[in-house]
């Protein structure tokens, strides 16, 4: 009897232990929010490159012929430049993170004086401003502006 008392009781500890060591294990692997880890931000795609040869960047053609047109659209402006200068010309808001500040971006203006159409309804009088990664030809983000109209008709304002 005695013996039994003692091998449960060995087993009731070995429980016990092997329980400790798994959750000690367990709770060193945890990334919390809340934790002291310290979370590494995503490496950006497009490194810098403003030290780079304009020829061997992609032709402003190439991304021109990517963006939508209409009978009435009027390219306003084409600029190479770097991308943290756009964020500043442009007062952007929030920073794109897979593009680094010194890496060289096209910048395209085109006005649609009729208006344009996009997945977040129509704009009338709109102005699009298309960034390219110069070096790759590749879009990185694009902003429409003009007044946004929520039920397109075509013959609205048009007296």
């Amino acid at each position: 009897m005695n013996k039994r008392i003692f091998e449960i009781g060995v087993l009731i500890l070995l429980c016990g232990v092997f329980t400790s060591l798994i959750t000690t294990y367990a709770n060193q692997n945890i990334n919390h929010p809340s934790s002291s880890h310290v979370y590494a931000s995503p490496s950006p795609i497009y490194k810098n490159n403003d030290t780079a040869k304009p020829e061997t960047f992609a032709s402003d053609e190439g991304c021109v012929n990517k963006i939508a047109k209409t009978e009435t659209s009027i390219i306003k402006s084409k600029e190479i430049k770097t991308y943290g200068q756009y964020i500043i010309d442009e007062k952007v808001d929030a920073q794109n993170y897979i593009i680094e500040s010194k890496r060289m971006v096209r910048v395209i203006k085109v006005e649609y004086p009729d208006g344009l159409e996009t997945k977040a309804g129509f704009y009338k009088k709109a102005k699009l401003t298309t960034v390219w990664d110069a070096e790759t030809g590749d879009y990185i983000e694009s902003c429409t502006s003009g007044e946004r109209v929520t039920t397109y008709s075509p013959w609205a304002g048009k007296d």
